[in-house]
């Protein structure tokens, strides 16, 4: 299935369009299937296809914030999710499409019966570009520790360790309790509901950021309990120098 996103560019520079859609896939390490363009008295009308749905809508909802942009992703289906309510307005107040990508997978996972069972998750089926920003982390029943099972090459390089794997736990990951990851760990334990977090950062990294948004959202297991949770960061300012063309191995 082919997934088409049509992005209209006031003006007719078609050498900077091209070159500013070129960047964009090289810097998110996605391929776009085709790339076809018209211009008429209203500018230019650039149309990519995508093989893969998630891909194709990153690109449309990152592309639609640049100046003299305007994108819109075609789809041949609706999404299984609109079958189950979204948390209230959850998805409006998530700003970057990655983070934006994962809540809409998330809630396509528990369009069912309204869980998002952990055996159904599968990284595989989020677009490359989504994965360096991943982190997972189980969740044991009672008030035991956390444990970190995969932290992506993005927040590696941001945070400056890997600490895949570590108890989230100040013993082993120094000032961990003080971080918004942890605060929104906290409340996910509590009630069960996805959490978000857009503002500045509350913990020193390793770069300098402007801004800390995260989603952070349930997996459930059979029973309906919740075991673990999935989450993505965008910090606003951090360029890492190579971007990581995936996640760290998970932690058996």
């Amino acid at each position: 299935m082919t997934h088409i996103v049509e992005v209209r560019r006031q003006g007719d520079d078609l050498a900077r369009a091209m070159s500013d859609l070129r960047d964009w896939l090289a810097r998110y390490l996605l391929q776009a299937a085709a790339i076809d363009y018209s211009v008429n008295e209203d500018g230019l009308l650039l149309r990519i296809q995508f093989a893969v749905e998630n891909d194709a809508s990153a690109f449309a909802g990152s592309f639609d914030a640049w100046p003299d942009h305007r994108a819109k992703l075609i789809l041949e289906h609706e999404a299984a999710a609109a079958a189950a309510p979204h948390p209230s307005g959850l998805e409006e107040r998530i700003r970057h499409p990655l983070l934006k990508e994962l809540f809409r997978y998330w809630s396509q996972l528990r369009a069912s019966d309204g869980m998002a069972r952990k055996s159904r998750f599968d990284p595989a089926d989020l677009s490359t570009a989504l994965w360096p920003r991943l982190h997972i982390v189980d969740i044991p029943r009672g008030d035991a520790v956390c444990r970190c099972r995969l932290l992506g090459t993005y927040l590696v390089d941001a945070i400056g360790r890997d600490f895949t794997g570590q108890p989230l736990a100040d013993a082993a990951v120094p000032g961990i309790s003080g971080s918004i990851t942890y605060e929104l760990l906290q409340k996910l334990r509590s009630n069960g509901e996805p959490q978000h977090y857009y503002g500045p950062p509350k913990l020193p990294l390793a770069t300098q950021i402007a801004m800390h948004e995260q989603v952070l959202l349930p997996l459930h297991d059979e029973g309906g309990g919740v075991i673990a949770a999935v989450g993505a960061v965008n910090y606003e300012g951090f360029r890492p120098s190579m971007f990581g063309h995936g996640a760290t191995a998970i932690s058996r």
